[in-house]
């Protein structure tokens, strides 16, 4: 079975597909290695949602981030705004 990956694309100056490695080197000093002390029913290593968009560079017409999942048929749009600082992804458990 092949790792996970994630991909940006849609509204952004630089899509990418990153592997969970890939995302741990782009955190670099972001990486947040116990999301536990933020939410407490959570586990894992995490990077701040603002530091994967800092790097795919929204475009200006990018309202909403879209998550979809490959593996079954999970998808959500969420508003930008309300997540851009406060968003983080588990990327590691």
């Amino acid at each position: 079975m092949t790792e996970p990956q994630l991909t940006i694309d849609g509204e952004v100056q630089t899509p990418a597909t990153l592997s969970r490695a890939d995302i741990a080197t782009l955190a670099g000093d972001t990486v947040i290695p116990d999301v536990s002390q933020l939410e407490p029913r959570r586990q894992g290593r995490a990077v701040p949602l603002s530091t994967l968009l800092d790097r795919a560079g929204p475009s200006a017409a990018a309202t909403h981030l879209t998550l979809h999942s490959s593996t079954d048929n999970f998808a959500a749009s969420i508003p930008l705004d309300a997540v851009r600082d406060r968003g983080v992804l588990i990327f590691e458990v």
